[in-house]
């Protein structure tokens, strides 16, 4: 865990970037011992493509080192490491076994002259990130030139260091993609790890946004959202939604809803032929994301419904999808749907939610 630093609070209007990402890890690490306890199906991680985030390694090194160790060795450092992340790889795989936090570190490359990092460039065809170690100056300009490496990038500067956090720091500012830790304690890459197990988990991702207006479907740009954030989106209309609900299994649904007004405080406002009709739809949501292959799914729900296209609002089959780990959001709103996912892979399976905020001043809510 990565605490606050001394004498701020967490929720003050001063948290920091750092501070936020280690607060979201924590709460990551809660929702699974509480998930751990809950009859609820555990959350699970897009289910195609790999199961690790896979992070190459790298050591800048000079020929003739002078800062901070005249005597340094790099080989020597470069293995040692490999050695901590090994065992900090298996540490967050135990803590984290139920989320699927998996990271796998290899490499180990220790680069000296632009030879071996043209040479480091060539491993990383099928990692998600890199992560450079920056050790002793002179270094001939290779931590620098490693922000030019394909994948994202964390750049690890042990305490006391070089001053090459200078260089990369500016680099980030205008707008390289790569992380920064400066630090003596190894452990604090893994809010930066995290983002990398994100991205990957995004890349292999596909959502259903469901309109038949043309302005919510060309309202995002499918081809720059796989461009920034990996992500696949594909646009339908309600017709295939409609087909799979009108074939939905009665008999289930009338379970479902049994189970559900049984769970429940007390019923408000729906008949129970509304529950009944709103776990046919669940049902034929569940069949869509499996025949297209999707975990996520967003739904332009009140204009569907008032034009008669919905026979049900989404908010049952949303609450049942988010305890599975998958994910429903209205609205056809897929830039929320994509920060809702950010989070939920960021936090290993904290479910994030869509809503218009309601203030009511008399009640101080």
């Amino acid at each position: 865990m990565f605490p606050a630093k001394r004498g701020r609070h967490l929720m003050s209007n001063e948290m920091s970037r750092r501070d936020f990402m280690a607060a979201s890890t924590a709460g990551g690490s809660l929702v699974v011992l509480n998930q751990s306890s809950s009859s609820q199906p555990r959350w699970q991680p897009p289910a195609s493509g790999r199961k690790q985030t896979r992070i190459h390694t790298l050591t800048t090194a000079g020929t003739d080192p002078k800062w901070p160790c005249p005597d340094i060795n790099a080989e020597a450092e470069a293995r040692a490491y490999q050695v901590q992340l090994s065992k900090l790889a298996e540490l967050w795989r135990a803590r984290d076994r139920k989320s699927g936090f998996a990271v796998e570190f290899s490499g180990g490359d220790v680069v000296k002259s632009d030879q071996d990092l043209a040479a480091c460039a060539t491993k990383l065809a099928d990692v998600d990130g890199v992560l450079v170690f920056s050790l002793s100056i002179p270094d001939a300009g290779l931590t620098e030139k490693a922000l030019n490496l394909a994948p994202p990038k964390i750049f690890y500067f042990p305490s006391p260091s070089t001053a090459g956090f200078i260089g990369v720091g500016r680099a980030i500012r205008n707008g390289k993609q790569a992380e920064l830790v400066h630090s003596s304690a190894l452990a604090e890459i893994e809010p930066h790890v995290r983002v990398l197990h994100a991205m990957r988990l995004l890349r292999q991702t596909k959502i259903l946004c469901l309109s038949s207006r043309a302005e919510k479907a060309n309202a995002y740009n499918p081809d720059k959202m796989r461009q920034n954030f990996g992500v696949s989106v594909k646009s339908m209309d309600f017709t295939r939604l409609n087909q799979l609900m009108d074939k939905a299994d009665v008999g289930q649904a009338e379970r479902l809803t049994e189970e559900f007004i049984s769970a429940s405080v007390r019923i408000v406002e729906p008949s129970r032929e509304e529950v009944v009709l709103s776990h046919k739809f669940y049902l034929a949501v569940k069949q869509l994301l499996e025949e297209e292959n999707a975990s996520v799914i967003t739904i332009d729900c009140l204009p569907g419904f008032y034009s008669g296209q919905l026979r049900a609002y989404p908010c049952v089959a949303w609450t049942r999808l988010l305890d599975q780990g998958l994910t429903g959001v209205c609205e056809a709103d897929v830039q929320s749907t994509l920060m809702s996912l950010i989070l939920q892979y960021y936090t290993g399976g904290k479910p994030g939610f869509v809503s218009d905020p309601f203030f009511d001043t008399s009640e101080n809510t």
